[in-house]
């Protein structure tokens, strides 16, 4: 099990801490309309599962939510990554309307840390893409994707593939669908926190 914290001057904080402002809405809601009621306490989590990854993801329930309705922002943010087992539980009904949702809410996410941070990266790690750390030569290829309405997009169909935790891409998933098909929203917010990582 890790911890990872992200500081208020972490390259990755404001992507995080609006995201988890907006999963914290929703599970506000989602819990308000099941039981009528929805407190979070300090220390309230939500855990995503991994599809590519193996790997689960604590979202934290309180804190980012509640300094924002204070007109603040958290010190630090802390997520926690562990191994995923097999799921447990099993649903008989699948909500895929709400599916959709979760997907939107995270892909402008990676987006945006990508065109902030892109300058940076290119500083650092020369114009060559082919140079680049695999965590950003698969944000590249998502980027892309979210902007080609969620599919696998080469312009260039002799770019070589890449391969990040596992998972490889390459011009022979041309439109595939990412979220869903290759990866979930607990890869993607992993991958951006990866990305991050190269940078420091």
């Amino acid at each position: 099990m890790d911890t990872i914290s992200i500081s208020h001057d972490h390259c990755l904080f404001p992507e995080v801490n609006n995201l988890l402002i907006v999963v914290a809405g929703l599970a506000t809601a989602m819990e308000y309309h099941e039981t009528g009621s929805a407190i979070y306490e300090p220390g309230a989590y939500v855990t995503i599962e991994g599809l590519s990854t193996s790997r689960m993801i604590r979202l934290p329930l309180h804190g980012p939510i509640e300094a924002a309705m204070e007109d603040k922002k958290p010190d630090i943010i802390e997520l926690t990554l562990e191994m995923s087992a097999p799921s447990r539980e099993k649903y008989t009904t699948t909500t895929s309307g709400l599916k959709e949702v979760i997907e939107f809410i995270f892909m402008p996410y990676l987006v945006s840390f990508y065109e902030k941070t892109y300058q940076e990266a290119k500083n650092k790690f020369t114009s060559d893409f082919n140079k680049w750390p695999e965590a950003w030569r698969m944000g590249w290829v998502i980027r892309n994707a979210i902007s080609h309405d969620g599919n696998v997009f080469y312009k260039n169909l002799s770019t070589p593939g890449v391969t990040w935790r596992g998972l490889s891409v390459s011009p022979l998933n041309q439109g595939e669908r990412v979220l869903g098909k290759l990866m979930n929203t607990a890869d993607l917010l992993i991958l951006l926190i990866d990305m991050a990582n190269d940078l420091e």
